[in-house]
């Protein structure tokens, strides 16, 4: 054998196999007697060699992918890649009842991206959580409720949300344009005034690119919850004040703002980032970790209550 294989099916409220250990040479499918009920399939293993043995067992399952409600998936990209082609290969509509995917790949770069031209037809996917997104990644997020990645290759979030209309909560990364030879996409930058985006959560870091919030309007955003990577220097602090510049243009009024960063709530630092965002409430709506936090000597901003 050549490595194991751990696969999850849940149909329905009957659970078939759960973290079942499958062989690389052995073929055990329990999804072939299910009917038609939704399918709810994990892929875990993130090292594995495509035997003709895993193959089976990936066809088997492809065969099934207009049932699938919930895919998850932490194995290599060339298991992925072949269950996808298959998946496209075996059924007329793949992916038409997906409602929540969760695809994650190791790998820090990834030019090629890790979702390629799978999903150009998902009528139903309300949340998206993947390590890789690409600018040019062509898939259909016209009914997303939620988005969540680690690594966006592109240089605004302007086009992406406008891919997005009805996009609720929406958890950002890293944004890059140019990442160990990954060459930039020229797209054109859209003007996205997106009413529907309530929360947002990010992390500040200085390798994002500079202006990714340009043209991007969040009028009705409520909640704000951002911590930061390694030191904040002046450079990450520059791309956070480019968001506060946004936020501002946005004319937006935030129910919560929260640092989820265990940091001196009496330093300079804390104050500088909170600074400028306003706030619904000036008695409860900035918070330290989990601890509220008010600043000094701030009078009521404008547009408050």
């Amino acid at each position: 054998m050549c490595g194991s294989f751990h696969l999850s099916i849940d149909m329905g409220f009957f659970l078939v196999a759960r973290n079942h250990r499958v062989p690389t040479l052995v073929l055990v499918l329990p999804a072939s007697r299910s009917g038609t009920a939704p399918m709810r399939l994990h892929l875990l293993n993130d090292q594995i060699e495509l035997t003709p043995g895993l193959c089976s067992v990936l066809d088997d399952l492809a065969r099934h992918a207009d049932r699938w409600k919930k895919f998850k998936s932490t194995i290599g990209l060339p298991g992925l890649n072949y269950i996808l082609k298959q998946a496209h290969h075996f059924t007329e509509n793949p992916f038409s009842i997906l409602d929540t995917m969760d695809i994650f790949y190791p790998n820090k770069f990834c030019a090629d991206g890790i979702l390629g031209n799978s999903f150009i037809q998902c009528p139903r996917l309300h949340n998206l959580h993947v390590s890789h997104l690409r600018a040019i990644d062509t898939l259909e997020l016209t009914h997303l409720r939620t988005l969540t990645f680690t690594y966006y290759h592109g240089c605004s979030f302007a086009v992406l949300l406008e891919k997005c209309p009805v996009l609720e909560t929406f958890r950002v990364g890293y944004i890059n344009k140019s990442l160990e030879g990954w060459e930039a996409t020229p797209i054109s930058i859209p003007r996205v005034r997106h009413t529907h985006l309530r929360t947002l959560v990010l992390v500040i870091n200085k390798y994002s690119v500079a202006g990714a919030w340009q043209s991007v309007q969040l009028p009705n955003l409520t909640h704000l919850l951002f911590g930061y990577s390694d030191a904040l220097c002046d450079v990450a602090r520059e791309r956070f004040n480019e968001l506060k510049a946004m936020l501002s243009n946005s004319q937006c009024v935030l129910e919560c703002i929260q640092l989820f960063e265990d940091m001196d709530p009496d330093s300079d630092i804390v104050a500088s980032l909170f600074q400028g965002i306003r706030v619904r409430s000036e008695s409860n709506s900035r918070f330290v970790r989990n601890h509220p936090y008010n600043p000094p000597d701030s009078p009521p901003l404008a547009g408050s209550s």
